[in-house]
């Protein structure tokens, strides 16, 4: 057997700003099947508390995996090897998609080296030589019989020149950058045909400046095997390893912090690492709050972030300070979550990690057992990242009760948003800690059972706070009860409702944007106090926000408003999170008209304890803007804190009560149908008779007259002309599930209540009305 040959090699990719993340390189054609290449890169890594990391390559289908990297020396200005290998590549010509941490800015260049075959074996230990030594780096290492090495020698000088190597045949040199300031890489192999120790290992230069002071330079190398043969353990190396398998060098098994996009509060050039190179290292990690003059003090909400653990089978142990967040201290119960790296873009997979203790601000955690995998993702709120939302969208979408809402194209957006439910096109901006935001969009979803004929009650279901992803996983997983849970009380709330779910700030999950909007001259600002209070007149909004603008015209033009300018339907729940420690769940019960606290009132008896309260709702806020500017008037915000170890197993608890709740509350009698039709005439006459109301729609047969006489509140109401004939007691509804009269506009539940104790809602000829205690008409619609 002989060793791998040369086939070909070329530069495919030379930048002086390492553009974004993932870069495109120029495409590369193979040029027989079964064929290995070796992916070699020479980047800088002038920003050390911020370094450029190479994360990923792929070509196609097919992935490389990292075989060998420079360590980053003693000097935070050198160039750093990369090496990476994809064995049987495919035929024809693909181009190189090379992921990175997001850190641009820097001299970067990509070359692939070809050969007919060849498997990873050993590696070098990665050499490095800081300019001042007047040195080429070099190493040694043993190369087997019929095995070829290769090595890769970068600089921190573009204008260097290239002397022989040390061994074998050069392969390729390329230049970026321009003179001193660059960098340089140059790849050599050689196969000795049998066994040999080799020594002084280098590919020699001369550094552009005349002398070493930019003579920093680093050079590794991988041995292609002609076959797998048994396990190598190369000096210095951790652990042994199979022929074949990439081996990562000592300097590269030191755990690494990134930033997704999305990665909420954390300060990555902050972290420390301690114990780097053991099974069990220390990730010292800090929070990076957003500060801003709309909203007082520091805004955080929570951190995500992607750890590279260099090899399965480690337990690291993580501390995250609170001294400089919202609070001082971590929260009585708050636990951290994890989920492995394979599992990214499933939104159930995170687990809590098992291990947890507080002194003073810092909160230690840890998974008990080592990881199974070399990459994790941590955060302290499981997210909802921009991707895994229009993943959710793109799966949901073949469930026939979900729909998009006709203004989403209405409004015009471009043909290029990714899917059909986009209403609103974020503009590119770069977010206050450097982090590039752009293409994303805000998006709308209807829910309802489209056979269903009649008029229905509308509700519109909000989410604006980028990292309260709690709000959002509980808006999310009541959708998906919505479109996939088949009873009673939600076959309900599809055929007598119409539901639109807006998720307005996708913008701010990308990039750590906290609670603000990416938008010019409201990075930082709060979405939810911008809603103002009528859907026409926008005057009263000091600050317009552009997706909640584009939020309230989606509604108005899905919807139309009356003549009073209100929008044509009952109201709106919106969907928050946060960390306050003393409630795991609850809403805001001051200023609740009547069918708001029924409402609440019905959950409560569902989850079987009384909701916290957080006082009322702010001025401004999506709620403050469904009471003031809906037919409706019904405004309610939940809150879900993920001060609680068992937060993700709360939300699935609590939301699972708000559906069933709903159906209760409009089987109760509070919603209308909300569509406000011309034709109908509302009035209400004050004083003591007020609970019985005076119904005159154009073309009605009778006109009912307030008075006390009139309906008996413990009577039966059974006239000709009604459509809805029940006991207010309930007394006569005893069978099980539903009981529907002939006729009957509502439907309600065996055994409750159907008319509460202060309605009475009449319906005449075409018409129904409903009116609350308090005196305030939710709507009135064609039977």
């Amino acid at each position: 057997m002989t060793a791998p040959q040369f086939v070909n090699a070329a530069v495919v990719h030379v930048d002086t700003t390492a553009n974004a993340s993932p870069i495109a390189t120029d495409a590369y054609a193979v040029s027989g099947s079964g064929h290995t290449l070796i992916a070699v890169i020479d980047h800088e890594r002038a920003n050390a508390s911020s370094p450029l990391a190479i994360t990923g390559i792929a070509r196609g289908a097919q992935s490389f995996t990292r075989a060998n990297k420079g360590d980053l020396g003693s000097s935070a200005t050198v160039d750093v090897a990369d090496m990476w290998v994809l064995e049987n590549a495919a035929t024809g010509s693909a181009p190189l998609s090379v992921s990175h941490n997001g850190v641009t800015g820097s001299d970067i260049q990509i070359a692939v080296i070809e050969y007919d075959a060849g498997s990873p074996g050993a590696v070098s230990t990665p050499a490095y030589a800081p300019g001042s030594s007047a040195a080429c780096a070099t190493f040694d290492i043993d190369v087997p019989a019929d095995a070829r090495l290769v090595y890769l020698q970068v600089v921190t000088a573009a204008g260097c020149t290239w002397g022989s190597p040390s061994h074998g045949a050069a392969r390729l040199t390329a230049a970026v950058g321009s003179g001193a300031s660059g960098g340089a890489m140059g790849v050599a192999d050689h196969a000795p045909g049998e066994a040999q120790t080799l020594t002084g290992i280098c590919y020699p230069f001369t550094p552009a400046s005349g002398s070493w002071s930019n003579g920093s330079n680093h050079v590794v190398g991988l041995i292609l095997q002609g076959a797998a043969a048994g396990s190598l353990a190369p000096a210095g190396a951790r652990s042994g390893h199979t022929a074949g398998s990439p081996l990562p060098g000592v300097a590269d098994i030191t755990p690494t912090l990134s930033r997704p996009p999305g990665g909420g509060d954390i300060d990555v050039g902050a972290t420390v690492i301690t114990g780097g190179s053991t099974t069990t290292p220390t990730i010292a990690l800090f929070g990076d709050p957003e500060m801003n003059a709309n909203i007082p003090g520091s805004k955080w909400e929570g951190f995500y972030a992607t750890v590279d653990l260099k090899e399965a089978g480690r337990s690291p142990t993580f501390t995250l300070d609170f001294a400089n967040w919202r609070q001082s201290t971590p929260p009585a119960s708050n636990r951290l979550y994890w989920r492995y790296g394979s599992t990214i873009g499933d939104m159930s997979a995170w687990v809590p990690f098992d291990s947890r203790s507080v002194s003073g601000s810092l909160l230690t955690f840890a998974k008990t057992g080592a990881f199974a995998e070399a990459v994790i993702q941590i955060a302290n709120i499981p997210p909802v990242p921009y991707a895994e939302l229009e993943a959710w969208l793109t799966t949901w979408d073949a469930n026939a009760h979900m729909c998009r809402p006709a203004a989403c194209a209405a409004l015009g957006v471009s043909a290029s948003a990714p899917n059909k439910y986009a209403y609103y096109d974020f503009p590119d901006l770069v977010s206050p800690d450097g982090i590039a935001v752009g293409d994303t969009y805000a998006f709308a979803f209807g829910i309802t059972d489209a056979s269903a004929s009649g008029p229905k009650t509308r509700l519109f279901h909000t989410w604006t706070h980028a990292g309260e992803w709690g709000g959002l996983r509980a808006m999310l997983r009541f959708a998906e009860r919505l479109m996939s849970v088949d009873d009673a009380d939600h076959d309900s709330l599809r055929s007598a409702f119409e539901h639109v779910f807006l998720i307005t700030n996708t913008a701010g999950m990308v990039g750590g944007m906290a609670r603000g909007v990416a938008e010019a001259g409201d990075v930082g600002d709060d979405p939810n106090r911008a809603w103002g209070s009528n859907a026409i007149n926008r005057s009263d909004v000091a600050d317009p926000i552009l997706s909640i603008e584009a939020s309230v015209a989606l509604l108005v033009a899905e919807w139309g408003v009356n003549a009073a300018s209100l929008l044509n339907c009952a109201g709106q729940i919106a969907w928050h999170s946060h960390t306050f420690s003393g409630a795991q769940f609850g809403t805001y019960k001051d200023g609740a008209s009547g069918a708001e606290s029924a409402f609440i009132a019905n959950v409560e008896t569902l989850y079987g304890t009384s909701l916290h309260n957080y006082s009322s709702s702010s001025t401004g806020s999506s709620t403050a803007f469904a009471r003031a500017g809906t037919v409706g008037g019904f405004g309610i915000t939940f809150e879900w804190s993920y001060a609680f170890a068992d937060f993700l197993s709360e939300i699935g608890a609590s939301v699972d009560t708000i559906g069933p709740a709903l159906a209760d509350t409009y089987q109760d009698g509070w919603f209308g149908a909300a569509l406000s039709p011309a034709a109908a005439v509302q009035s209400m006459q004050s004083g003591p008779a007020a609970l019985t109301p005076w119904l005159a729609p154009a073309g009605a047969a009778h006109v009912q007259q307030s008075s006390a006489a009139a309906l008996s509140l413990a009577g039966q109401i059974a006239a000709a002309s009604c459509r809805h004939s029940q006991h207010v007691a309930a007394s006569t509804l005893t069978a099980a599930g539903l009981v529907r009269g002939a006729g009957a506009s509502m439907p309600h539940r065996a055994a409750r209540p159907v008319l509460s104790t202060g309605l009475i809602p009449p319906a005449l000829s075409g018409a129904v009305l409903r009116v609350r205690p308090d005196s305030r008409v939710l709507g009135v619609g064609a039977a």
